[in-house]
């Protein structure tokens, strides 16, 4: 039985959300302060943590929903969920920057919040853990650790952002579009899937090359999409 734990600082919505999916097969947990849901996390295997982005200082002194997620991704690999009134793409790529798998936007439909829930726990269990390692001088792709690593320097890549890179370079210079990079990591349909494509393949390039000043090992080809470009091309 999936473990879940919704974040939230409103009562209604955290009775809403355990109702429906206690009644769907779930263990639900709710949280209205960061100690409540860190506890939670430091003592329980969860398997998702579904949390609301814009938390009142007031239940959550000194917290805000990205703080909040960051911590967690310290402490455990199960995915986030945000729910967010907020559209504007700079807190997506704060969101996302943070380790947060996946958003929906208010009011939010609770079949599809449910259907991104399995398939974000489906997903974080299935992820490859075959011995494939990928050598392309300096970079060090090895699907085996989930590690990407440039000469000694372990590159910090969050779950998704190591999937797209592992996807890329296993087929070198072909183009990938931003929607079958969606189709094959998020594995769902998604009007915002070009957006989330995007943000992930920038915040994985600027990492890359603070590792290896020059060469991010991702070019852009306008209007098609990206391709894995080893460093000695």
């Amino acid at each position: 039985m999936p473990y879940l734990l919704f974040v939230d600082d409103d009562s209604n919505v955290l009775n809403i959300n355990r109702n429906y999916f206690e009644s769907r097969g779930f263990s639900v947990s709710v949280a209205q302060t960061a100690d409540q849901a860190l506890d939670h996390v430091k003592k329980y295997p969860v398997d998702c943590v579904v949390l609301d982005l814009c938390l009142l200082d007031i239940m959550m002194p000194g917290f805000d929903g990205f703080l909040l997620c960051r911590r967690f991704k310290t402490q455990m690999t199960a995915p986030v969920i945000f729910l967010t009134s907020l559209t504007e793409k700079e807190y997506l790529y704060q969101g996302f920057s943070l380790g947060g798998d996946d958003f929906l936007t208010k009011p939010w439909d609770l079949k599809e919040l449910e259907m991104r829930i399995r398939t974000r726990i489906s997903q974080c269990s299935n992820r490859s853990l075959k011995g494939e390692r990928l050598e392309f001088p300096p970079l060090t792709i090895d699907a085996g650790t989930r590690q990407a690593s440039i000469g000694n320097v372990c590159v910090p890549l969050t779950a998704y952002e190591f999937d797209i890179l592992l996807l890329l370079a296993r087929s070198p210079g072909h183009v990938f579009s931003p929607d079958s990079i969606y189709r094959e990591i998020w594995k769902l349909p998604d009007l915002d899937n070009t957006q989330t494509v995007k943000v992930h393949v920038a915040r994985m390039r600027h990492k890359m090359e603070a590792a290896c000043p020059g060469h991010s090992f991702i070019g852009t080809v306008w209007k098609q999409g990206y391709r894995f470009l080893p460093e000695n091309s």
